[in-house]
């Protein structure tokens, strides 16, 4: 991860995804997910199969992989999958030298803040939990578990921020968080080993970097 700070010490703010990116929770996402695919007589996902097709929206990732989902019954496909994957965090890792480029960072004047689906109070007690809330002057999630995506959480946070959009760039391993990089007007710089293949980000951005 430190091999990042080059491409990232000349703007003033960093804003972070945080699943795939900061948190290397894929295997337990994919084992998460297999309980919803089991519950529905499906075929589980391998890894491989999970980082080629998985996206947002979640609910038309879900209905591409074959589980049936209906407005009224989205909610609870979401608490399912939630539950599993929260019985399974204690698992997950930053990944490698986190901390080391966030202190780097920080040393010389570039500050960073959090924008994730994850829900808000979720994603706090994790930061704590892995000790790294304070390299963060802003913490944004959603206000509810069911990961409809973060482009209008982006905006406000843009709006709280209140740098120039030259000044900021979104690091993210989907192409749902170029989407959202695009929409605030900011670069964005994407990472391989994260939730989806690095072909598929290529394919989409060309700002792409291998993490290790």
């Amino acid at each position: 991860m430190r091999k990042l700070f080059g491409h990232l010490e000349a703007k003033s703010h960093v804003i972070w995804d945080w699943n795939g990116t900061l948190l290397d929770d894929v295997d337990i996402s994919v084992e998460a997910l297999g309980t919803v695919l089991e519950s529905q007589g499906l075929p589980l996902q391998t890894r491989a199969k999970y980082l080629e097709r998985f996206r947002f929206p979640i609910a038309e990732y879900y209905a591409e992989i074959g589980i049936e989902v209906r407005p009224e019954s989205y909610g609870a496909l979401a608490k399912q999958f939630i539950d599993s994957y929260d019985h399974r965090i204690e698992r997950a890792r930053l990944y490698t030298g986190v901390e080391d480029l966030l202190r780097d960072l920080a040393a010389v004047g570039v500050s960073s803040s959090v924008l994730s689906a994850a829900h808000e109070p979720d994603l706090k007690r994790l930061l704590d939990a892995y000790g790294i809330s304070s390299h963060f002057t802003h913490v944004y999630g959603l206000g509810n578990k069911w990961a409809h995506g973060k482009i209008e959480r982006g905006r406000q946070l843009m709006a709280t921020i209140g740098l120039p959009a030259a000044q900021v760039i979104l690091v993210g391993d989907t192409d749902h968080d170029l989407a959202v990089g695009q929409d605030l007007g900011i670069d964005v710089l994407l990472l391989t080993a994260g939730h989806q293949h690095e072909s598929r980000l290529r394919s989409r951005h060309d700002r792409v970097v291998e993490r290790y």
